[in-house]
């Protein structure tokens, strides 16, 4: 979650796209919902991670913990683990890692 602002914005984006492709684009089969999953994923997870960003800025710590703790315990179910290029892998464990050392630094004795 230190990764600037715009990041998570191109993620919501991009997460928006691919929405569109797989349901007005791509006819349908296997694709389709793998295309429009990916889509939802990236905009769920861009979401998350604003969420808790706006709670830390807003002082509100309590909700900032729920949203880091979220992301930290749903890895591999934040962005399907596999796809066909195994494109969003590397930013599923980015994510995770970046929520699990989050948290870690709030809560030092909740280990």
């Amino acid at each position: 979650m230190n990764a600037p602002s715009f990041v998570y914005s191109i993620v919501f984006v991009v997460g928006l796209v691919l929405i569109f492709i797989g349901e007005r684009l791509i006819g349908s089969g296997t694709a389709r919902t793998a295309v429009s999953f990916l889509g939802v994923a990236g905009v769920v997870v861009a979401a998350a991670v604003r969420a808790a960003r706006a709670a830390r800025a807003a002082g509100d710590e309590a909700v900032a913990r729920t949203q880091s703790r979220w992301l930290a315990t749903h890895r591999g179910r934040i962005f399907a683990e596999s796809t066909t290029v195994d494109v969003l892998r590397f930013f599923n464990a980015a994510v995770s890692a970046e929520a699990l050392r989050v948290s870690s630094e709030k809560e030092p004795d909740a280990r």
